[in-house]
């Protein structure tokens, strides 16, 4: 015997609305994963730009408005591991901002994806660094000695008489991490690195 007519009709609303809730879930959970992807490529880009300078990483912000672009900005981020605070403008002509961190990671715990990703990062930031330490040095190194063959040529300030000295360089040092390897090693020769010029240039020290 058939269902009666009100049973069929209660099991085809049930498998409906399940049918429903099913379908809600995904969109729901695509559109998390959607700002997850964007929150992550946010961080990839920030980690980008201070592996370019040797910079250490320590918080990136995102305009308000660009962040509630994004389906629940606050909470994705939060799962994937950041902290996050509001910066708010200062100037009426600013905007407040989602500032975001990467807390530090806890022994005897898993790494979230954020810290995971910092913990990538900073090994890589960590090589190149040592990478560049040694490419830079070897070239100071040759530097100085082109100086003591007396392989240079000079020049005097007509304002205040104070003496430069060049050598040429086909090194290229345009991040604080660089300029200060430089200067750090040639200070204790009394030279003062200019990091102003494209050229290895330097500020020779007065005699007392």
């Amino acid at each position: 015997m058939s269902k009666p007519l009100n049973a069929r009709v209660m099991s085809e609303i049930n498998q409906r609305e399940k049918e429903k809730k099913i379908k809600e879930m995904e969109e729901e959970k695509a559109k998390n994963e959607k700002t997850k992807e964007t929150i992550m490529s946010l961080l990839q880009k920030e980690f980008e730009d201070c592996l370019k300078n040797f910079e250490e990483f320590f918080s990136y912000e995102i305009k308000d408005y660009q962040a509630n672009y994004n389906y629940k900005f606050w909470q994705n981020a939060e799962e994937l591991g950041f902290a996050i605070k509001i910066r708010e403008k200062i100037r009426s002509s600013d905007f407040d901002k989602y500032v975001l961190t990467v807390p530090a990671f806890e022994k005897g715990k898993k790494r979230t994806p954020a810290q995971l990703m910092l913990y990538k990062f900073e090994r890589e930031l960590s090589k190149k660094k040592r990478e560049r330490k040694a490419q830079l040095t070897a070239e100071c190194k040759r530097v100085k000695q082109e100086i003591s063959d007396g392989n240079y040529t000079h020049s005097i300030a007509w304002k205040d008489n104070a003496k430069f000295i060049t050598v040429k360089s086909e090194e290229t040092f345009e991040t604080a991490f660089e300029e200060n390897l430089i200067k750090n090693f040639f200070y204790k020769y009394g030279l003062y690195f200019n990091p102003h010029s494209k050229k290895m240039t330097f500020k020779v020290k007065e005699t007392e």
